[in-house]
């Protein structure tokens, strides 16, 4: 059955749940075809919850929370959680579950938390709340043929599954389902669904064995750049495929933009890397970039196909994280211990005037 409309539901984890943070939740918050609902206890939460259940609607569960001060007792956190797991425990598994918490947003670790105990995005941004509020409703209003969604059953016009898959489902595994445009099964639907039947995500079919990533460093606190990667694979370097045509620099730039969120400055090269193979069309070309941001705009927080989410990480953070690789603790201790960055001049294209650079030796 498709939705008839999306419900709203605010759940303040404060010891006054009608604060001017909620206020500022409901000034700022304005579903369009959307009913808002805030709610003071977790009791009216369930009822709540369940009762738009059985109307059929699309949920958004927006939990607002904060961290007490180190060495206090955190009662609120409890409420969080137990809000989270209530959802999550009521079988609801299309529902759509927003940590709204600045504390929680900045941490890498804390954000896999979250991830872990069923929260689909955490963010302190109102604006990504906005946005995520406004792209779900379109899905009430989409286009092309009824098809169903393998993970949670939920049935949408396709070009609106093909929005709901990556946001509601992000760190699930890939699933096989039914193209409703192809009609054939196909073993991961949510990637074929991207690469095949959405123009911009099209490239990726397209590409060569060639990579740029990006270890990317914050002068204002010594913290590395992490992408949240998809299917719960891990957290990663920014960075990936480089187009047909696309320049290993700006492709580097792309990705960590697509990927992360934060618009970097290229700064130098750490290691260009190239593994042959005995099939010419399988030989790997790697370049491995060192960049800053050029702003503070945080990083995404917004699901989609290309990761969870972004987060700034420090060195000590990262043995508590979940890689899915070791390569960000090799790279990020050696730029921290002062390796050697080499100018990007060093990698161009043969037309390329040679650029004087001193010896480093």
């Amino acid at each position: 059955m498709i939705p008839k409309k999306s419900n709203v539901f605010l759940f303040q984890a404060s010891p006054d749940p009608g604060s001017a943070r909620s206020s500022s939740f409901e000034q700022a918050i304005a579903p369009g075809n959307s009913t808002l609902h805030v709610c003071a206890t977790l009791e009216t939460l369930n009822v709540l919850i369940k009762r738009a259940n059985e109307n059929s609607g699309l949920l958004i569960v927006v939990v607002g929370y904060e961290r007490a001060t180190e060495g206090k007792d955190d009662h609120m956190w409890e409420l969080a959680t137990s809000a989270v797991a209530q959802i999550r425990n009521s079988n609801l598994h299309d529902a759509f579950v927003v940590l709204w918490s600045a504390s929680e947003s900045a941490d890498a670790v804390k954000r896999s938390f979250w991830q872990r105990n069923g929260a689909n995005m955490i963010t302190e941004s109102l604006d990504s709340v906005r946005s995520v509020l406004t792209t779900i409703e379109t899905q009430l209003s989409g286009t092309g043929p009824l098809s169903t969604c393998p993970y949670c059953q939920i049935e949408l016009p396709f070009y609106s599954l093909r929005i709901h898959m990556p946001l509601f489902h992000i760190q699930q595994g890939n699933k096989p389902g039914l193209c409703a445009l192809c009609k054939f099964t196909h073993p991961k639907l949510a990637v074929h669904m991207s690469e095949a039947h959405d123009p911009s995500q099209s490239h990726k079919s397209k590409r060569q064995p060639v990579f740029s990533l990006v270890v990317a460093r914050r002068p204002l606190d010594g913290k590395f750049l992490m992408v949240d990667e998809v299917c719960s694979w891990g957290w990663w370097l920014p960075g990936g495929g480089v187009d047909i045509g696309e320049s290993l620099a700006n492709a580097a730039l792309r990705e960590t933009l697509e990927e992360a969120g934060v618009d970097v400055e290229l700064k130098g090269i750490l290691r260009v890397e190239y593994t042959p193979s005995p099939h010419s069309s399988q030989s790997r070309l790697r370049v491995i970039y060192y960049a800053e941001p050029k702003d503070l705009t945080p990083p995404k927080c917004i699901p989609n196909y290309e990761s969870a989410g972004a987060c700034w990480v420090s060195l000590e953070q990262l043995k508590l994280l979940h890689l899915r690789g070791d390569e960000p603790i090799k790279w990020f201790q050696y730029v921290a211990d002062g390796g050697a960055i080499w100018p990007l001049s060093i990698l161009a294209t043969e037309r390329e005037n040679c650029v004087f650079v001193a010896n480093p030796f």
